[in-house]
């Protein structure tokens, strides 16, 4: 078999090996496995737990804040923040810890949340997106 009779993609040198370092910056696999000791099925499987867990927390933060309940507010970006960082998503981790420590600083303040909502919001889609486009399993 000659190289110009196989599939262009069997050509790519550059396509990662790994669908998962793909998604580079987004996600840091290095931190995420390096949290399940190397356990690429359990970071597959936290992956997994993560898009299903985490895909709502920015309509729960709203929904909390609305209902003026700051309490669950910041334990849903609490919760959004350590789960990002340990599955090796630094962005998210960042902006949900923004948002974190905005609502202790300016609870209720549109003006400050707002974009940090906006920030994590954007980070989390971006994050599930580049997730979804591969198989966890």
């Amino acid at each position: 078999m000659r190289p110009s009779d196989l599939p262009s993609a069997h050509l790519r040198r550059d396509a990662p090996a790994d669908p998962l370092e793909a998604l580079r910056p987004l996600i840091d696999v290095r931190i995420g496995r390096a949290s399940t000791g190397g356990n690429d099925v359990l970071y597959r499987r936290l992956l997994r737990m993560f898009c299903r867990g985490q895909r709502d927390a920015v309509g729960q933060f709203t929904a909390a804040l609305q209902a003026d309940d700051l309490k669950a507010a910041v334990r849903v970006m609490h919760n959004l923040r350590t789960i990002a960082a340990s599955l090796g998503m630094p962005e998210l981790a960042q902006a949900s810890r923004a948002l974190e420590l905005a609502c202790a600083d300016a609870p209720g303040e549109a003006m400050v949340l707002d974009p940090l909502i906006a920030a994590v919001s954007r980070d989390l889609t971006r994050v599930l997106d580049g997730l979804d486009t591969i198989s966890l399993d």
